[in-house]
């Protein structure tokens, strides 16, 4: 899922910023609305990419121990 999510984020960029130049240089009807669609779905990839983690680390777990500190050992 991550590299699908990372494929698609990268193609999705630099469609949503020509989009967007579109729209503010030529005013060309509807760029504003592909360009929001496109910030839409560049932000459920970044979600995805994100959640892709569940997967991969979903069987580790994280220990937080607090050890003991010697007296008179680096002091």
């Amino acid at each position: 899922v991550s590299t699908q999510s990372t494929w698609a984020y990268l193609a999705l960029l630099p469609t949503a910023l020509v989009f967007y130049h579109r729209h503010k240089s030529y005013q060309v009807y509807g760029m504003y609305s592909l360009y929001g669609i496109t910030e839409y779905l560049l932000a459920l990839c970044e979600i995805l990419y994100e959640a892709s983690a569940w997967w991969d680390f979903g069987d580790m777990e994280l220990a937080i121990v607090e050890g003991r500190r010697k007296r008179g050992v680096g002091m």
